[in-house]
């Protein structure tokens, strides 16, 4: 063993004792917290993440194709032409348009959405979020699995929170009236639950010809969606279609649909990442007291390394040690209490959220290896920067210094 590590561990030790001497272990103790910090909120947060990405790619494609007067009879060819760029699974035609849903003496303003129902259900995950019935109050036996319906022909599928707004239980009918103030009836076929509140309180799902008739668009449709294998390669199969379909076509990946959100997430993140790593730099400072505190202590012990040859590189070295000796033990405690706690509340959803609020029952959190690499790599860094100082000065002491009054 390097002598230079036996001391520094020797230092760190109470004085006639095996155990570590309070104050390095409380310095231990604070880089360990700051590091168990960081990788329970960096969880928390990209479980947030995840999560609301997940969400809301359930009823949104991960790109979407608008054009310029779109016409149906076109349609297929366009969707088959799609379908053949690399990474694309499926596509399907979309319609969107404005109304008022009216049940009996309630009514709200929804948004209709006009869909081919058999392609929908390959591009996003509508069919997992349908539900048989509304309420097991409001209906005892469900008559039909909304799961299984076929098509939504002269149908509609409607948001669960908006089903319970306006009292309707399943297989009821409902009056929609269109920004042309065009009126028609429809038998609710099912409910879906999305778990975003925002859709499922105002989102609803007609058959495309529906949706024509209803807004008076003839044989036109908004634009196509498009679902791809792997969602972070959106950017690619953009440019990809952009060159297919020409400057007649604008298209968007889900990342700039929903920048807005998704940019206010990563400056979260950033943000949090920032503050907490202040934690681990106050806590760097226990390490640089600490340390500045046994070279006042050592003095003798340094003036007698020094008489019997050991070089100012030496004791520098020594005390070096002893700051990533801290930093690596309250790295690796700090590792192992964010990873049990991780653990402990991805099992047991500890704490609970408002899912009207949040979009989610419990605080979602993600692990990642990689997060606690960065995290116990900086960490280390953090300390060995505090340890230069007090390691410098110590070295910088003469043997006539430290035995002038031995």
């Amino acid at each position: 063993m390097d002598y230079r590590f036996f001391l520094a561990v020797r230092h760190m030790k109470s004085k006639g004792k095996r155990f570590l001497s309070f104050a390095t272990f409380i310095s231990i103790l604070g880089i360990a917290l700051g590091v168990a910090a960081i990788i329970v909120v960096m969880g928390v947060m990209n479980g947030f993440s995840e999560e609301i990405r997940n969400k809301i790619l359930g009823l949104k494609p991960h790109i979407v194709v608008n054009m310029f007067s779109p016409d149906s009879n076109g349609l297929s060819s366009t969707i088959e032409k799609i379908e053949q760029v690399d990474g694309v699974v499926a596509s399907s035609p979309v319609l969107w348009g404005e109304g008022i849903l009216q049940c009996r003496e309630r009514a709200k303003g929804i948004i209709i959405k006009g869909i081919d129902f058999q392609k929908e259900i390959k591009v996003t995950d509508l069919k997992k979020y349908i539900k048989p019935v509304l309420m097991d109050e409001f209906v005892l036996e469900p008559q039909k699995n909304a799961a299984e319906l076929a098509d939504l022909d002269g149908g509609i599928l409607i948001g669960e929170e908006l089903a319970k707004g306006l009292g309707l239980f399943d297989y009821d009918e409902v009056s929609l009236i269109s920004t042309q103030l065009k009126v028609k009836k429809f038998k609710v076929k099912g409910f879906f639950n999305s778990g975003m509140y925002e859709y499922d309180n105002s989102l609803v799902f007609l058959s495309l010809e529906d949706a024509r008739d209803l807004l008076g668009l003839g044989s036109e449709y908004d634009g196509i969606q498009v679902k791809i294998e792997d969602v972070f390669k959106a950017p690619a199969v953009k440019e990809k279609l952009q060159v297919l379909l020409g400057p007649a076509s604008i298209v968007r990946t889900w990342q700039e649909t929903d920048r807005t959100l998704f940019e206010a997430l990563k400056l979260e993140k950033i943000a949090m990442f920032t503050i907490l790593t202040l934690i681990v730099i106050v806590a760097s400072f226990n390490i640089a007291s600490t340390l500045i505190v046994m070279v006042m202590e050592k003095k003798r012990q340094i003036g007698i390394l020094k008489a019997i040859g050991a070089t100012s590189a030496d004791i520098r070295k020594i005390f070096l040690y002893q700051g990533l000796i801290i930093g690596f033990c309250g790295a690796v405690l700090g590792c192992l209490v964010g990873l049990v706690l991780g653990i402990l509340l991805k099992k047991y959803h500890f704490i609970a959220l408002s899912e009207e609020i949040y979009s989610m029952p419990y605080l979602p959190i993600k692990l990642e290896w990689t997060m606690f690499a960065v995290v116990g790599l900086l960490a280390l860094f953090i300390c060995l920067l505090a340890t230069i100082y007090p390691a410098s000065r110590a070295s910088k002491l003469t043997v006539g210094e430290t035995l002038r009054y031995e």
